[in-house]
């Protein structure tokens, strides 16, 4: 974008663990990236009154990756879990 940054959203909609890179075309230094997960054993799952942070954002952990004009950013996906991150270039000084 104008801003150089991205907002992706995943989610792994399988019971099983998914390991997942996302490659994009990046011609700034290697970027800021926060992430946070929801993981729930069910994906109807709620939070109950007895228990408000069941299914609440976390941080998530990626493995960003500058290379070559792209951007590499490595991601292992519980099952059941929804991920959003912002990806922003460094601010220029």
């Amino acid at each position: 974008s104008q801003n150089q940054s991205i907002g992706l959203r995943v989610v792994n909609w399988d019971t099983t663990q998914a390991n997942l890179t996302v490659r994009l075309r990046w011609s700034w230094p290697l970027p800021a990236v926060h992430a946070y997960v929801l993981t729930a054993p069910n994906l109807a799952d709620v939070n109950p009154p007895w228990e408000p942070q069941k299914v609440a954002p976390q941080p998530f952990v990626v493995a960003p990756h500058c290379s070559d004009g792209f951007l590499s950013v490595l991601m292992e996906l519980k099952p059941w879990s929804f991920v959003t991150a912002s990806i922003a270039a460094p601010l220029q000084t």
